[in-house]
């Protein structure tokens, strides 16, 4: 990468950054390209030049939040590992994104929507691919259908675009809870214990 490549990359890096604060502070709706170049300093033609469309903007500013928390990315190893990186993770991007924002996707943005519904269809497949190692190490309880980790992912994901909460910080805490209980239980005793231990681990790591 040249200096020339490594300047617009940075450039194009402070206009999401930038945007994602205008998106979260004022919602997506509301604001124009015009809006978002007059609010982040930079000229309209810049900013076309970088993000031809609203929509393109948009996909890169969803997809810098999601590899910011680092949600979906982690697929490897046992299932109660994913799944409580994704109750710590989920919840987390949903307050960054807040209702509004993503009410504003689904109602006037459906290409980014399908773009999220799309990833979290992965996510859970995944998933759903590791109930039955999960069973045969014994994590795993052995009537769980492996569609059921399917199913719930897929409805936890629609929850953000559907249910409105008047204290974000306590709806988060509460979807965190609900994931957490689920995993409980699809847990056998063995998978709990293990949980218990994980989640003591990540509550120290915190505290450090």
């Amino acid at each position: 990468m040249n200096s020339t490549d490594n300047t617009g990359w940075k450039v194009k890096l402070k206009i999401v950054r930038d945007t994602v604060y205008l998106y979260q502070k004022y919602g997506i709706k509301a604001l124009s390209m015009g809006d978002v170049a007059r609010l982040t300093g930079i000229s309209q033609k810049a900013l076309n030049g970088y993000f031809p469309t609203k929509t393109a903007l948009l996909r890169a500013c969803i997809g810098y939040q999601i590899y910011q928390e680092e949600l979906f990315r982690y697929t490897e190893g046992r299932l109660l590992d994913v799944l409580l990186n994704y109750a710590e993770t989920f919840p987390r991007l949903h307050q960054k994104m807040n209702r509004r924002c993503c009410m504003d996707i689904k109602k006037y943005y459906p290409s980014i929507y399908v773009f999220l519904t799309e990833i979290m269809t992965r996510f859970a497949f995944v998933c759903q691919k590791k109930v039955e190692e999960g069973i045969s190490t014994g994590y795993i309880r052995k009537n769980i259908y492996p569609n059921l980790v399917y199913v719930f992912l897929r409805e936890n994901f629609s929850r953000l675009f559907t249910i409105e909460v008047v204290d974000q910080e306590y709806g988060n805490r509460m979807m965190t809870e609900m994931i957490l209980a689920f995993i409980r239980g699809i847990s056998t005793e063995k998978g709990r214990a293990y949980m218990d231990k994980e989640l003591k681990i990540r509550i120290q790591y915190e505290a450090d």
